[in-house]
Formats: structure tokens, C-alpha cells, sequence
């Protein structure tokens, strides 16, 4: 019945491809649409690169010696000499820390081995530099050489024991005891050693038995991993060089910090540049806010300051100061939030950048962002911007993800053919196509064919 029925004119509203919900008010006049997050259904996703604080100390540690220009403070303890640096044992030792501070100017340092054993200090300096040292490795044969006078007095009664006991076995049996009671002896200095020189953390994983020694071989039953290694720039005055930004900011920085984890830094201060050598503070054609965060990487490996910025514009000047600079990491680090910052907006604008400074990681989250909400960025036009190479990835992108329309091609909105064009060709071609359609004579058509079929 007409009379039952209510028009409905249909319009298209632009910009609406993932509705989910719509809400309108009583006259029906206005409405509200609720739209899925256009990030649902991603397959790239990016990850913050790994962390290579470990690598880069654990490789100042092995690299430093009587004939480099990085360490500042030599460490002697017995018949050995480290080649350390003030600011690294300040920050991660309380012993150190007030050593230093009582006096900044020592270049050299002597640890009575009453105080601390060499091979407890030894293991110690290794986990001051890298988190690590050979208790952290299980089944690691380890050779400790010095001795307590209560390990010594308990070889002698061993061996004497040993003297008298004819059985071979018991022998077996008190050598092993002798060997753990060695190993576990040494073992108990070290945790004294960790607690004289203020390693809290590693004094706490012996104290509470995170490692034991079992016939001169490493056990470990408290697997739990040290915190990350960061820096507090501005924790002490031990700085050496003072770089400067663009607009007049100082830094007041650490020479083996920089060296260590920059290649730039590292060619600079080792080859004696006469920006390096001068006096007065070095300076870096980098603003002070992009120079703020490349220190804050520096000493921490990361950046919460560049992960709490919201502008992608600001980012990608620090991913370009991260390229010229040749800051690796520090550029994927930029990409990763900049894929978090992937919007509507900005996504073709991002994807053309990453072809620009070889994001590899930017360009196929964008890509895979663009494809999947393709008929927005279509409509908007946003995909004018593109290059013709990020087109053609594009395209094979788009393929690879519906796999169906192999001949199927993206292209610019702009460039796309008009009605007037349209016409011109149709206009070329004799074509009597009828495209008024007489329904009764279709109607005539279909019941005779389902009657045939019959």
C-alpha cells in the first residue's frame, strides 16, 4: 500500500567509511556518526629498535688502555691497572661517587686488596661498565686465583685430610669440597666487595643467592636481569666538553658517553679536531630542543621527551638531524613514533618523507595504513602528493593485499578522466546500444527461459 510507505531520499555524506553507529535527534535533522579507529585492521606495526647502551660500554670497557685519550682515572688494585672513567664509576657506584666528589681532579686511584680482591673487583668493573660479568653465565668455568686466609687455611686441612685417607672416593669428595669452598669463599668477598663499593643491585642478586659456584662452574639460580643502563647527565660536575647548540644553549657533556655511542663524537674527539681541542664549547648547528633529545638518547638509549611530543613535523626534524648525523638507531627510533602519530592527515605526506630519508620501517606502515583506508584518501584527494614510485608501491601494496584485482591500478583523483572526456570517446565509437529497457518485455523474457528450463 503507497499510502503506508514514507520516502527516503538517499544522500552521500563524504568522509564516512567506517561507521559503526549513527545517532540523529527527534526531527531527524541532525546526526552524529561514530567511525571505527582507522587503524584497525593494520598488518605493519612498528617496534622500538633494541637497545645498544651494553654493546656500546662493554666496548669502551675492552677498548680502553694506557694509549687512549678517553679515560680519565686509573684504577690500581694489586698487579693490575684499570683504564676507567670518572663519570661512568661516579654514576653507578656510591664509592666511586663520593671518591670523586671529595676530589675531582685524581687521575689515579689505588684499592687496597684487603679492601676488595682483584678478582671481586675484576668481576665488579665489568658490571659497572655492561651489566654483566661471568656470574651472570651459567655453566661458565671460572679460575678464580685469589683466596681468603680462611680459603687458604681450608685447602691446607683439605689436603691433609687428604694425606691420611686412603680411599680414593673420599679424596674425590674432599677435593670437590675444596673447590666449592674456595669458589663459594670468593664468592662471599665479592658480595662484601659489591656492598664496600655501593652496587646495590648486584650486592642484593648475591645476597640473596642468585648464583652459586658447583665444582668451579657457575650456577645460576636467580635469572632475573639488572636494570637497564642509563646516565644522569646532570647528576655530577665531572663533565669534560661543553657542546652548544644553534641558539646559544649549553650542554655540559662526558667525552666517553659520546664517544662510546656515537660515531660522529667518536671521530671527532679521537682525531683531534680543532673544534674538539679549543677551549671553549663546541659547537653544533642543532636547536637546542633537538639537541636536548639527542642527549637525552645519548646517556638513556631512549627518549621519553620524543615519545610525549605529538607533532610528526618536530619529529622528522629530529629523524633528519639523526641521518645527517648518522644516528641509526636514533632515526628508527623517530620512525617508531611517528607510525604511532599515522593519521588521515598525514599519511601520504609521511609515506612520500620516508622515500626522502630511507625510513624503511615509516614507508610500509604507511603503506599498509594508505591501503587500508584507501576510499578516504581517495575522496580527500591526499594521495596527489605521492611520487610516481609511491604510487607504483603503492599499487603492488594494494595487490598484494586484495589479491583478486590483479589489473587494478591506483591512480590521483586529479588525474582521473571527467564526464566531457568521457562523452568525447563515447562519441567515437557507432554504438546503438538501447539503455531504456522496457521491463514487461524483460519480464516476458525470463519467465519464458525458467519455462525452457523446465
Amino acid at each position: 500500500n503507497r499510502d503506508e510507505c514514507h520516502a527516503i531520499r538517499l544522500k552521500k555524506q563524504h568522509f564516512i567509511h567506517r561507521a559503526v553507529a549513527l545517532f540523529s535527534d527527534d526531527k531527524n535533522r541532525n546526526f552524529a556518526c561514530l567511525q571505527s579507529s582507522p587503524k584497525i585492521g593494520l598488518l605493519e606495526t612498528a617496534s622500538k629498535p633494541d637497545s645498544h647502551m651494553t654493546a656500546d660500554m662493554k666496548t669502551l670497557f675492552q677498548s680502553s688502555d694506557a694509549n687512549d685519550n678517553t679515560h680519565d682515572v686509573v684504577i690500581n688494585i694489586g698487579h693490575k691497572k684499570y683504564f676507567c672513567h670518572k663519570f661512568i664509576l661516579a654514576d653507578r657506584s656510591e664509592y666511586f661517587r663520593k671518591k670523586f666528589s671529595a676530589d675531582c681532579d685524581c687521575n689515579s686511584l689505588t684499592i687496597d686488596t684487603n679492601f676488595v680482591s682483584v678478582d671481586s673487583f675484576d668481576q665488579i668493573i665489568q658490571y659497572i661498565y655492561f651489566n654483566s660479568n661471568d656470574l651472570f653465565e651459567d655453566g661458565k668455568r671460572i679460575h678464580w686465583k685469589t683466596a681468603t686466609k680462611d680459603t687458604k687455611e681450608t685447602k691446607e686441612n683439605n689436603l691433609k685430610n687428604n694425606n691420611n685417607t686412603k680411599n680414593t672416593n673420599n679424596k674425590k669428595k674432599d677435593n670437590s669440597k675444596s673447590k666449592n669452598n674456595t669458589s663459594n669463599d670468593s664468592l662471599n668477598g665479592m658480595k662484601d666487595a659489591a656492598k664496600k663499593l655501593g652496587i646495590t643491585w648486584f650486592h642484593n642478586w648475591l645476597n640473596h643467592n642468585g648464583v652459586r659456584i658447583v665444582d668451579n662452574k657457575v650456577k645460576v639460580n636467580d635469572r632475573s636481569f639488572p636494570p637497564k643502563i642509563t646516565f644522569n647527565r646532570h647528576k655530577h660536575e665531572l663533565y669534560d666538553i661543553v657542546i652548544k647548540s644553534e641558539d646559544g644553549v649549553e650542554f655540559k657533556c662526558h667525552k666517553c658517553i659520546l664517544m662510546s655511542r656515537i660515531d660522529y663524537f667518536r671521530g671527532m674527539l679521537s682525531s683531534g679536531w680543532i673544534e674538539a681541542s679549543a677551549n671553549s664549547p663546541l659547537k653544533l648547528p642543532i636547536p637546542s630542543k633537538i639537541l636536548d633529545i639527542l642527549m637525552d638518547y645519548i646517556y638513556k638509549d631512549e627518549s621519553s621527551i620524543l615519545e610525549s611530543i605529538e607533532d610528526p613535523e618536530f619529529i622528522l626534524h629530529v629523524l633528519v638531524i639523526a641521518d645527517q648525523y648518522l644516528i641509526p638507531r636514533l632515526k628508527t627510533y623517530c620512525e617508531y613514533v611517528l607510525v604511532n602519530l599515522l593519521t588521515l592527515k598525514n599519511a601520504c605526506e609521511l609515506l612520500e618523507l620516508s622515500y626522502i630519508y630511507n625510513a624503511d620501517q615509516l614507508k610500509r606502515c604507511s603503506l599498509d595504513f594508505i591501503c587500508i583506508n584507501l576510499q578516504t584518501l581517495i575522496e580527500t584527494k591526499s594521495i596527489d602528493v605521492l611520487s610516481d614510485e609511491a604510487m607504483h608501491d603503492l599499487t603492488e601494496c594494494y595487490q598484494n593485499l586484495i589479491t583478486r584485482p590483479h589489473n587494478r591500478r591506483i591512480s590521483r583523483y586529479s588525474s582521473a578522466p571527467n564526464a566531457e572526456d568521457l562523452e568525447q570517446i563515447y562519441s567515437l565509437f557507432d554504438s546503438n546500444v538501447d539503455f531504456n529497457v522496457n521491463m514487461d518485455e524483460k519480464k516476458a523474457i525470463l519467465k519464458q527461459r525458467s519455462h525452457d528450463l523446465k
